[in-house]
């Protein structure tokens, strides 16, 4: 089982990632970027666009950009800087969960492509066969619209 480490200042998120992702991946979740790269994970999803809302955001990015862990970056609707393409898959928001199963699967592939990586139109081999060929691109959000949802439930009491 892959250790992954979430960090989410957001509780809805956290538990929403969290249940995305169970019962492939043993989650750690933390409400901040730790101060030194974290050493006993396999992957880690940062969700930078909630990060830039906080003080000092960019000094702690900035941090993130030089570790080598493989790790999911989520944008918002302004991306901005990121890690090092060679161990980063970009996701924006909204995240679906299977974009995100997706991304995490490709991080901990032993070869992580530059940025995101998705088929693109078969091209054709000296031979003739039809071969993938591949196209960095940002996986995009809400490909077929299965949103992970997030739902307060409340219980009401019957009035006599």
């Amino acid at each position: 089982m892959s250790k992954v480490l979430l960090v989410e200042p957001d509780k809805m998120l956290r538990q929403a990632f969290t249940v995305a992702l169970f019962p492939e991946f043993q989650i750690q979740v933390v409400d901040a970027i730790p101060d030194a790269a974290p050493l006993d994970f396999d992957a880690m999803i940062v969700d930078a666009a909630a990060l830039h809302e906080q003080p000092k955001s960019a000094r702690i990015i900035r941090a993130v950009t030089g570790w080598h862990l493989p790790m999911i970056w989520i944008d918002g609707d302004q991306p901005g800087p990121a890690p090092d393409p060679a161990h980063c898959v970009r996701l924006k928001r909204p995240v679906t969960k299977e974009a995100l199963r997706r991304a995490l699967a490709q991080c901990l592939s032993a070869t992580v492509a530059p940025q995101s990586t998705v088929s693109a139109e078969p091209a054709k081999t000296p031979l003739g066969k039809k071969t993938r060929t591949k196209k960095a691109v940002d996986i995009a959000a809400g490909e077929n619209r299965n949103f992970i949802e997030l739902v307060d439930v409340v219980e009401e009491e019957a009035t006599s």
